[in-house]
């Protein structure tokens, strides 16, 4: 809309580009509305070779465990978020960064072997848990405080 007014060229434009996305199908056309899909739908975590979804569970936004199966061959896991250098794979001591697909996900590449429970988790989330626990703390010292403070001049007040 410019300037509250519908505009087609605008529209055109915005479809244009979506018909440059490669991963975008378009389906229908109906009048001004234009549909589109994908070429199948993966779940959040997947093994790019066979797009075999994974049984996962999630802890929180940024916590989650995910239960590989035994595989021969050395295995890529797909995580459908965004990139960030700083979520992390780890199981046990061993620690595994993603790396960047060309599609702006996230891969954990690991050697074959033995079934598996990992973790992937966003790192600086950690320090929020510990920031939350702190503030608490401090919260539960200041009530402290005014309580003691409050009966303090309360008997001060009666005495």
């Amino acid at each position: 809309l410019t300037d509250r007014v519908y505009d087609e060229s605008l529209r055109q434009e915005l479809v244009k580009k979506l018909d440059e996305v490669d991963w975008l199908i378009k389906s229908s056309e109906y009048r001004a509305m234009v549909v589109y899909h994908t070429r199948g739908f993966q779940d959040l975590f997947y093994f790019d070779e066979s797009k075999e979804s994974i049984l996962y569970k999630r802890i929180s936004e940024s916590n989650y465990l995910v239960y590989l199966p035994n595989r021969n061959i050395t295995q890529s896991l797909i995580f459908a978020n965004t990139f960030d250098k700083l979520w992390e794979l780890s199981s046990g001591n061993t620690r595994i960064t993603p790396v960047k697909t060309s599609d702006g996900l996230q891969a954990y590449s690991f050697k074959p072997g033995t079934e598996l429970t990992v973790r992937v988790r966003y790192r600086p989330q950690d320090g929020v848990t510990v920031g939350i626990r702190i503030t608490l703390i401090s919260l539960g010292f200041i009530a402290s405080y005014f309580v003691y403070a409050t009966i303090r001049l309360w008997k001060r007040n009666n005495a």
